[in-house]
C-alpha cells in the first residue's frame, strides 16, 4: 500500500487501507495521519470519516472526534460505525437519550449484520440504558450482546476449558515450600525489575495504571503480552511440549538461560516503548490476568513487585458482564455473570495463594479507596515503589489524549475520578442473585459489605 501511495499520493481508498493497516497493528498516530488524509480527499464516502472519528474518539479527542462524525453522518446518515461512535459521543457529552435514538436506529437497519457488529451495538446500548437509569433493559441488552459475541468467529475458537489446565496447574503448584529451591539467578544487568501490575478485568487497572505512568520515573505497558511471551520461550528452553505442565521445572531453568530470558524480555519491552529509556525509568507492566503468570515473574525477577487492583467482586461481575472484549481464553469466561463469577473465584483463589507463597514483594489496591481519595491511594502505591512523590501522578488526565489505549477503560481516564460506579451492583441486585452466593466468599474475605 505504501507502494500505491508512492504513485498516487492522495488515492483516498489507498490512504484508508493503510489508515485500517496502521490502526490494526498499533501504529495509532499513522492511522489518524492516513484516514485524515483519506477524509480530506473525498466528502462523498462516509468511512474514513467514521474511522477518523472512532480512532480520535479512543484517543480522547472529542473535539475532532465529533466533527468527523458529523461529516459522516452527512454523507451517510445510516453508516453504522458512525451512528455507534455518535452515540458514545453522544453519551459522553451527557445526552444518553440521543445516545439511544442512534444505537435503536442502527439496530432497525442490522439485519443481517455480522455478530461482532450486533453486539458491539447491543452492549453499547446497556451502558447507555444503564446511564439512562432503566436498569432491567440495560441487562437485557448485555445479554442479548453476549449472545452475539460468542457467535463470532474469533470467540468461538475458544471455550471455558481452554484455560482449566492452566488455572489448575497454578493453584496446584502456590503451595508452602513451592520456590525454596529455586537458586537466586543473580542481579540483572538491565537494571531494576518490572512491577507487575495484575487484578481481575475492570478492576480499575487502567485508571490506576494511567496514575502511575505521569510520575517521570515510571513508564507502562498497556496490556503487551511479555510475560506470556516469556513463558512460551521458557517452555522451549525446557523442552515442554506445551505451555501449561512445566511450572515445576522452572527451577530447572539456569542462569545462562535466566539471562536469555531477561534480555529476550527487555527488548521486547524497549520496542513496545518506542522512546523511553527503560534504565532511567521503571517499568509497570501491566496486565490484569498475568496473575497464572506470576510463578514464571518470580523465576526470571525474583526481586519484582506486584500491584493487585481489588474491586468489589460483585461490581467486577457486572461490569465485564456489560463490557465488549476482544475474545481470548480469558475473555470467553465474561460472557455471562455465571461463568464470570465462577473465573473470578478461581483468580482470587490465586492470588491469594501467590501473596502467600510465592515471595514476591506486594501490594493492594482498592478501586473503592482509589476513587474515595486518589492522593492517598498514588501515594501509597508511590510508595510502595520506592519512589518519591511526585505530583504529577494526579495531573494525568492532562495526558489523556496522548495514548490510544486498548481498554475500554479508555474514556474514564478523561474524566474526572468519580465514586459513581462504586457499588453498581446494587442497582442489579435482583439480576445478580444468581452469582450472589459465588462471590459472597470473597467479598467477605476483602472486607466488602456482604448482601
Amino acid at each position: 500500500y505504501r507502494g500505491l501511495l508512492a504513485m498516487s499520493p492522495m488515492n483516498p481508498e489507498v490512504l484508508f487501507r493503510l489508515g485500517s493497516i496502521c490502526e490494526a497493528t498499533g501504529r495509532t498516530q499513522d492511522a489518524i495521519m492516513m484516514y485524515k488524509g483519506s477524509a480530506s480527499a473525498t466528502e462523498t464516502v462516509a468511512a474514513p470519516h467514521a474511522a477518523l472519528g472512532a480512532l480520535l474518539e479512543r484517543a480522547n479527542r472529542i473535539e475532532e472526534a465529533t466533527s468527523a462524525i458529523r461529516t459522516a453522518l452527512r454523507i451517510d446518515p445510516r453508516h453504522p460505525q458512525a451512528l455507534i461512535v455518535g452515540s458514545r459521543l453522544s453519551r459522553r457529552n451527557g445526552n444518553s437519550q440521543q445516545s439511544r435514538e442512534m444505537l435503536e436506529m442502527c439496530l432497525k437497519r442490522s439485519a443481517g449484520a455480522p455478530p461482532r457488529h450486533m453486539a458491539t451495538v447491543h452492549l453499547e446500548l446497556a451502558n447507555t440504558l444503564d446511564a439512562l437509569g432503566d436498569y432491567d433493559n440495560a441487562f437485557e441488552a448485555a445479554r442479548v450482546g453476549k449472545q452475539h459475541w460468542l457467535q463470532m468467529p474469533e470467540a468461538r475458537r475458544f471455550t471455558l476449558q481452554n484455560m482449566e489446565s492452566i488455572v489448575n496447574e497454578t493453584l496446584a503448584f502456590l503451595r508452602p515450600g513451592c520456590v525454596d529451591a529455586w537458586a537466586d539467578p543473580g542481579p540483572d544487568p538491565h537494571g531494576l525489575a518490572p512491577i507487575f501490575f495484575v487484578g481481575f478485568p475492570r478492576s480499575g487497572t487502567t485508571l490506576t495504571e494511567r496514575m502511575l505512568e505521569s510520575h517521570p520515573s515510571l513508564a507502562a505497558s498497556d496490556e503487551t503480552p511479555f510475560l506470556g511471551d516469556l513463558i512460551k520461550s521458557a517452555a522451549k528452553m525446557l523442552g515442554a511440549k506445551k505451555v501449561d505442565g512445566f511450572l515445576t521445572r522452572l527451577g530447572e531453568l539456569t542462569p545462562a538461560q535466566i539471562g536469555e530470558l531477561r534480555a529476550s524480555y527487555w527488548t521486547a519491552a524497549a520496542q513496545r516503548l518506542t522512546g523511553v529509556d527503560l534504565k532511567q525509568k521503571r517499568l509497570v507492566d501491566k496486565m490484569p490476568l498475568n496473575i497464572f503468570s506470576l510463578p514464571m515473574a518470580r523465576r526470571i525477577f525474583p526481586n519484582s513487585k506486584v500491584i493487585m487492583a481489588l474491586r468489589d467482586p460483585r461490581d467486577c461481575v457486572l461490569s465485564c458482564f456489560m463490557q465488549m472484549f476482544e475474545p481470548n481464553p480469558s475473555m470467553i469466561h465474561l460472557a455471562t455473570p455465571e461463568t464470570a463469577a465462577a473465573f473470578y473465584a478461581k483468580v482470587l483463589d490465586c492470588w491469594f495463594g501467590t501473596r502467600e507463597h510465592l515471595g514476591l514483594a506486594w501490594i493492594e489496591s482498592r478501586y473503592e479507596d482509589l476513587t474515595a481519595d486518589p492522593e492517598s491511594a498514588a501515594r501509597r502505591l508511590i510508595e510502595f515503589i520506592g519512589l518519591p512523590w511526585d505530583p504529577a501522578v494526579l495531573d494525568f488526565q492532562q495526558r489523556a489524549s496522548e495514548k490510544v489505549l486498548s481498554t475500554p477503560s479508555y474514556r474514564a481516564v478523561s474524566e474526572p475520578i468519580s465514586r459513581k460506579a462504586v457499588a453498581r451492583w446494587k442497582r442489579y441486585e435482583g439480576k445478580l442473585a444468581p452469582v450472589l452466593p459465588t462471590l459472597d466468599p470473597y467479598v467477605r474475605r476483602l472486607g466488602y459489605e456482604p448482601a
